[in-house]
């Protein structure tokens, strides 16, 4: 099994991140994708997934990348250093990369996002990786910037819009991250996402250490047997096939 979505770089395991991810690891998830969330973060991502090698701990790969609720005025220097990031040939993905327009009403703002959203697409088409795409309340500016980068793939992680909206996103051959949320009782929306995608499309995720089932928790990957299960009785009861955690992780 794999974990799609992971911050255990995240202040919330310092006490005790080598423990987790032992238990990670005993309880079946052998690989994790790690994303950063800004340039510190993702450098941090990077010295974790070099500490971590042993066989005891998940393997770990790295996106880094810029957070759209992350980004600084001075941008373009964030972009430059990530570049030089990349080129080490380190990081695996770029990510979390995207648009958050929740709470944001500023215009200015959400054009910003938009210029380091696609500044980091062209990073992805440069280098040939895939993306971790962050997408709250920016549905369709989201689809039309991935539009207009076809040649770049990857995940659409912590999807929260609906299933008419995944479909198009896997028009795109957009992977769909379904996490914890599945598992609340009154999320109707993942659930109707879970029953409806393709089951190639579909990868299971934490997000570790947010979105748990239990608000005010904190989430890991163990979580993740329990999100595949309740994909899987979502989707049988659809009369659709299970998903397969066998294929790549973006």
């Amino acid at each position: 099994m794999f974990d799609a979505h992971t911050h255990y770089h995240d202040k919330a395991f310092d006490d005790d991140r080598e423990e987790v991810l032992k238990a990670v690891k005993a309880a079946g998830i052998e690989l994790i994708m790690e994303a950063g969330e800004n340039m510190a973060g993702s450098l941090a991502a990077l010295e974790m997934a070099e500490r971590y090698k042993a066989d005891v701990y998940p393997k770990i790969r790295v996106a880094a990348g810029l957070h759209p609720l992350y980004i600084k005025e001075s941008w373009k220097d964030e972009i430059d250093s990530l570049e030089k990031l990349l080129k080490t040939g380190q990081a695996e993905a770029i990510g979390e990369c995207g648009l958050d327009y929740r709470n944001i009403k500023d215009e200015s703002v959400r054009k910003r996002q938009r210029e380091v959203f696609e500044a980091q697409l062209e990073l992805c088409e440069k280098y040939g990786l895939t993306a971790v795409v962050h997408s709250v309340d920016a549905a369709e500016d989201t689809l039309k910037i991935l539009k207009a980068h076809p040649k770049v793939k990857g995940l659409l992680h912590g999807f929260a819009y609906s299933a008419q909206m995944a479909e198009q996103f896997v028009k795109l051959k957009w992977n769909i991250g379904i996490n914890a949320l599945v598992l609340r009782p009154e999320a109707k929306k993942i659930k109707e996402v879970a029953a409806g995608v393709p089951a190639e499309y579909i990868r299971v995720e934490t997000d570790a250490p947010y979105m748990p089932v239990i608000k005010g928790s904190r989430n890991d990957s163990r979580s993740i047997p329990a999100i595949i299960e309740e994909v899987n009785r979502i989707r049988k009861e659809a009369g659709a096939e299970p998903i397969c955690q066998k294929q790549e992780i973006l």
